[in-house]
């Protein structure tokens, strides 16, 4: 298996597709830091499964998407594809028979990923469940990138045993173990829940049983109940249906009265429709004059609101015609008034306009003055700032060398304190005492040192004493163990058997109940007494029956409870007896007076010879078999009933079972001496060994001290010499020192002198500058004063002349606003007027029309006063019909408020007859069955009498569970299930867990030896990549399924005590020591390594590359390399550039091609 190609598209810097192949064993990557290179590791190392962004070099999944360039927008996705070359069908399972193998993984930016196996989509799992013992995975040893090399040599020990395993191939037996262990968890969860359902289950059906043969009584009961009711519902029915008979006959006398009264009834309806009749008419017509009176009402009403309006309206025009008469005589006053002002306004402003320009002129005349003034200011201030600039360099002269004087001073002071103090410390220093005290403390070291060797010695050979003996120990006590558990087994079996031979029936608890009452005492059960052959029990048990659970007592007794099943044997009157050859009692073992009751029983071997001996039976003979076939002449039986069989067998198993604990028990005490003296024989050599420890900690202790004392002695001796060595030294430069000092000081005193001498000369000339300054202010400020004054005047003038011409214009449009006014109020008078004129016209019109209409109103209530007399007439004549039919009225309904009881009565009995049939319906019984049944004397209240007894019966049951018989039966069979589930989990977890343990031994066998293989290698490896030392794994447990894996290397002619002491390069060509020694073990398909010969040097780098290359013979390898020894190795090179900022490119060059043609030209 190969890898021929990996096909990137937006993963990372490898934004467009790109393909990658792989076409020889040795395949270099190479190019700049950055471009790229490391992202081809992390693909491969994502595309098989791997689920953590921080071992890709990111903090989330998405990360591994392209997120943009300064060129090129970010993809939505990130895709990897590998392809692999399976002609060796490396890989097994459903892609054995493929050629080609295809995987691919996309992420997405919602951080959806999706797997592909040869273009079908499919899960991580499937993934990596191809690659499990092939050496191929995420984290496995067959890709290492960088800093990998280093980590690997200083990873735990169960973080190196992961690389074990997986050259072991146990990876896939961890997975399929991981997966049984979730399964038995499952089972004995299910286990668990199922056993509490059995025997929630088992209470319910000792219940139901109960309920179940109450519910069937009451089922009896109800029957014969609902017969009763059917039949007192049958009587109550012939009742009604006789009372409804007489009823109709009455019913039917009533209805002909009736009809004679609603006849004559009728013709006085008659009479008083025709007086109605004539009555309607005449309203009728009251209601038309209503109508018209109304109508004409409405027009009066209408007619004298319209004479009142336009009266109204009339007045309205006159008063709004006044008022604005009065308003167009004040318009024309205010009109005049506003001219009158404009006038006065434009003298105002001619009058200002000269004011103004004179103001301004002598503001521009000031103004000149006042920049003359100021030039002049400003020549001044360049002198005075010249003159400042002059007096402060001499001034700061002036400070430097005082400061300079004062720094000398101090250092000159300084100076001599120092050489005060050093030729005080030259005084103290003492070298002899320290020479002679390291001599002392050398000799010390030694003496520790050789009894530590010899401390050392001996710890060692305890060691091995102690571990020797804690192996004992640990051997005994695990056989200790073992026999511990085969007794407690025993024991609960034992216990099991007791609790059932003890259990005891309803009845045998109420016999032992009434023996205590009559004060007689039960030796035991007859159960209990004797001993059976082996293979006779169920003989003996069939024969026997339940005299086997009989109470064995002194003597019988004189009372026996009432409806109480007992059984006794009297040990006093039972003779003995002994075994008759040929019969069932020759099985009894001991002597007992039970063997009278088997004397008539013979035994047969088999069925054939039990049937061979019936014909020779006398009589209360039978003959029996050891399976359990009983034959007489009359009759023959085969086994007991369910439940009952196997109490002799118990008893037997429990005989045997005593004896097997007694011996165990013995050979616990055996061992228990055993333990208990390796115990103390292990504790005393730990003894031994920790007083050693101590001893040997105590030594190392005193070593320890006395080379830091040592070294504390040789230090302090160096610094003393070398403390001597700088006071010397000091002092000499601290006297030239002193010298260069003391001349600098006096040349700075004369300069200090000469600078305060220029000062005190050039002073005098900054006081006429002062003078020129003070008086130009002066001037310039009596200017700048006159300017203000004319600007202000010059202000107040331009703000008046702005109020006048704004004053102008406001007055302008008053004038036109009024003049609007005026001639608006005349076009309203004009209106007003015409309006007056025309309201004159339809006023003279509607006091006419008023007139008339009052006129007719007047004839209408005339007619209206001799409609109201008729109607009058005929309101008398139809009360005098209403009386008379009153009273037939009342005739009508005495008849059929009688009929109506009648009919009240009959819908009664109907209803009751109704109600019986219901009953019956309800009850299921039809009627015409019921009658023909019943008897001809039966009466109702005799019937109650029964039914009430029976339901005193019924109530007597209790509450009823109708549903418990069918319920019972149910539960009957769902036990029965659930039984057969519990057998099937049980097998199942038995099958379970032997899985495991095939797992395990398997996964320890293939660890054992996979470690013992890569630890031969990396022995032998190890020399051949430094050129000698030694190397070796290790194991830090005993359990080979959970035991760490540490490294130790050695190079040539280093001691060291662990192996992160090593330098880097050691450790990067260790850590590939351990690789390569596992790629010969179980080569993965490629090898994938990212710049591990970066901390190597060319001589390594040589080694490391004719290993590489001796291994690509079985192993394709795929490497990232800056080292041009290592890009000489490769036969394929593989460029990574970024042409483009931030996207990869690949270029390729087949090295093998490339020299041929080099070669050609």
């Amino acid at each position: 298996m190969r890898l021929k190609k990996i096909k990137l598209a937006g993963f990372k810097s490898f934004v467009d597709v790109t393909n990658v192949p792989f076409p020889q064993e040795m395949t270099a990557i190479v190019g700049p830091n950055g471009c790229g290179k490391s992202n081809i590791i992390d693909a491969v190392r994502w595309v098989l499964g791997e689920s953590s962004a921080k071992n890709l070099r990111g903090d989330s999944m998405t990360d591994v998407i392209f997120n943009g360039s300064t060129a090129r927008k970010p993809t939505g996705q990130a895709s990897v594809e590998l392809v692999f070359d399976n002609e060796q069908q490396r890989i097994s399972g459903s892609m054995a028979d493929r050629t080609e193998i295809s995987i691919r993984r996309v992420v997405n930016r919602d951080s959806q990923n999706t797997y592909y196996l040869n273009g079908s989509k499919c899960r991580r799992k499937d993934i990596t469940d191809i690659f499990l013992g092939t050496g191929l995975g995420p984290r496995s040893y067959a890709i290492i990138e960088q800093g990998m090399i280093s980590r690997l040599i200083e990873s735990k020990p169960q973080d190196l045993r992961i690389f074990i395993e997986e050259a072991a191939g146990v990876s896939k037996y961890k997975e399929r173990r991981r997966e049984t262990e979730n399964r038995i968890r499952a089972t004995r969860e299910n286990l668990s829940r199922l056993t509490d359902i059995r025997h929630e289950l088992h209470n319910q059906l000792e219940k139901l049983h109960g309920q179940s043969q109450a519910a069937i009584r009451y089922k009896e009961l109800k029957q014969q109940e609902r017969l009763l009711k059917a039949q007192i519902a049958a009587i109550r029915w012939q009742h009604c249906q006789n009372k409804l008979d007489a009823l109709k006959t009455d019913e039917q006398k009533l209805q002909v009265q009736l009809e004679q009264l609603n006849a004559e009834q009728s013709q006085r309806d008659l009479s008083i429709v025709k007086a109605r009749q004539a009555q309607e008419q005449s309203s009728s017509e009251l209601h038309t004059l209503n109508q018209k009176k109304l109508t004409l009402s409405t027009d009066i009403t209408r007619l004298e609101e319209a004479i009142k309006h336009a009266r109204q309206r009339k007045l309205s025009l006159q008063q709004d015609l006044d008022k604005l008469q009065i308003r167009a005589r004040e318009n024309q006053q205010q009109l005049i008034q506003e001219r009158d002002r404009r006038v006065q306004l434009d003298e105002e402003l001619s009058a200002l306009e000269p004011e103004i320009e004179e103001l301004e002129m002598q503001l521009e005349q000031a103004r000149e003055q006042a920049d003359r003034v100021s030039e002049q200011q400003q020549s001044w201030q360049d002198q005075w700032q010249e003159y400042q600039q002059q007096k402060h360099q001499l001034l700061q002269k002036h400070q430097v060398v005082k400061s300079q004087i004062e720094s000398h001073r101090q250092q000159l002071t300084q100076l001599n304190q120092r050489r005060d103090k050093l030729t005080e410390q030259q005084g103290k220093v003492d070298l002899a005492s320290l020479i002679t005290r390291k001599s002392e403390l050398t000799q010390h070291v030694s003496a520790l040192e050789n009894q530590l060797r010899k401390v050392q010695s001996g710890l060692s050979t305890h060691s091995a004493q102690a571990s020797a003996k804690k192996e004992h120990f640990q051997q005994a006590s695990t056989q200790l163990q073992q026999h511990q558990q085969v007794i407690a087994r025993l024991e609960s079996q034992i216990e099991a058997l007791q609790q059932v031979a003890s259990g005891s029936n309803d009845w045998q608890r109420k016999q032992q109940n009434f023996l205590s009452q009559q004060g007689l005492t039960s030796n035991a059960r007859l159960l209990q007494q004797f001993s059976v052959a082996k293979g006779w029990e169920l003989a003996v048990e069939m024969v026997l029956g339940h005299w086997l659970e009989a109470d064995v007592v002194a003597q019988l007794p004189e009372s026996f409870a009432p409806e109480q099943g007992a059984l006794y044997l009297d040990s006093n009157n039972c003779q003995q007896s002994h075994s008759v050859p040929g019969t069932l009692s020759a099985q009894i073992l001991n002597d007992h007076p039970i063997r009278v009751m088997l004397a008539n029983v013979l035994i047969a071997d088999n069925e054939q010879q039990a049937r061979m001996k019936i014909s020779d039976l006398q009589e209360g003979q039978s003959v029996i078999c050891p399976e359990g076939l009983w034959f007489s002449k009359q009759w023959l039986q085969k086994g007991v009933l369910q439940g009952e069989s196997g109490q002799l067998a118990r008893q037997n198993k429990l005989l045997e079972l005593d004896k097997d604990l007694t011996q165990q028990r013995h050979i616990e005490q055996t061992i228990e001496t055993q333990v208990a003296q390796a115990k103390v024989s292990a504790e005393q050599v730990q003894s031994d060994h920790a007083t050693l420890e101590g001893e040997c900690r105590q030594v190392q202790q005193s070593l320890n001290q006395k080379q830091h004392e040592l070294q504390l002695v040789s230090q302090e001796l160096t610094m003393m010499q070398q403390q001597a060595d700088s006071i010397n030294d000091e002092l000499a430069g601290l006297q030239a020192s002193f010298d260069d000092q003391s001349e600098a000081l006096e040349t700075l005193l004369f300069s200090e002198e000469e600078l305060a001498q220029q000062l005190l000369d050039f002073a005098e000339g900054g006081d006429s500058l002062e003078l020129q300054r003070t008086n130009s202010a002066q001037e310039l400020q009596q200017w700048q004063s006159r300017m203000q004054s004319l600007n202000q005047q010059l202000q107040q003038r331009l703000v008046k002349r702005e109020q006048l011409v704004s004053t102008i214009n406001n007055s302008a449009l008053m004038i036109q606003r009024i003049e609007e006014q005026i001639q608006f109020s005349t076009e309203q008078q004009q209106e007003l007027q015409l309006a007056q004129q025309e309201l004159e016209m339809p006023l003279l019109d509607d006091q006419e029309q008023l007139q008339h209409k009052l006129q007719l109103s007047s004839e209408l209530e005339q007619q209206q006063q001799q409609l109201h007399q008729h109607q009058a007439q005929a309101n008398e004549e139809i009360l005098r019909f209403n009386q008379s039919q009153q009273v037939l009225t009342n005739n009508i309904a005495q008849l059929k408020d009688k009929m109506a009881k009648i009919t009240l009565d009959g819908e009664t009995y109907r209803i009751k007859a109704t109600t019986a049939i219901e009953q019956l319906e309800e009850l299921q019984q039809p009627l015409k069955d019921v009658l023909q049944q019943l008897p001809l004397d039966a009466k109702e209240n005799q019937w109650q009498i029964k039914l009430a007894r029976i339901s005193k019966d019924v109530d007597g049951l209790g509450a009823i569970n109708l549903a418990a018989i069918e319920e019972y039966e149910l539960q009957q069979q769902r036990k029965g299930f659930l039984d057969k589930q519990n057998d099937d989990l049980e097998d199942a977890l038995a099958t379970l867990e032997n899985a495991i343990n095939k797992i395990d031994r398997e996964s320890r066998a293939k660890f054992k030896q996979t470690f013992d293989q890569v630890n031969d290698d990396l022995k032998s490896l190890f020399p051949k990549v430094f050129g000698g030392g030694s190397a070796y794994l290790d194991l830090t447990g005993e359990d080979l399924l959970d035991t760490g894996v540490t490294i130790m290397a050695r190079p040539p002619g280093k001691k060291n005590s662990t192996i992160h002491l090593l330098s880097g390069g050691e450790k990067a060509l260790t850590a590939l020591s351990l690789v390569f020694a596992i790629f010969r073990l179980n080569p993965a398909p490629f090898c994938m390594l990212d710049e591990v010969d970066a901390p190597l040097d060319d001589a390594n780098v040589e080694r490391f590359c004719k290993l590489v290359k001796e291994m690509s013979k079985t192993v394709q390898f795929i490497y990232i390399s800056h080292n041009k020894i290592a890009m000489e190795m490769a036969t394929h090179l593989t460029g990574v550039t970024m042409h483009e900022p931030g996207v990869s490119r690949m270029v390729a060059v087949d090295i093998e091609e490339a020299v041929a043609m080099a070669q050609a030209s």
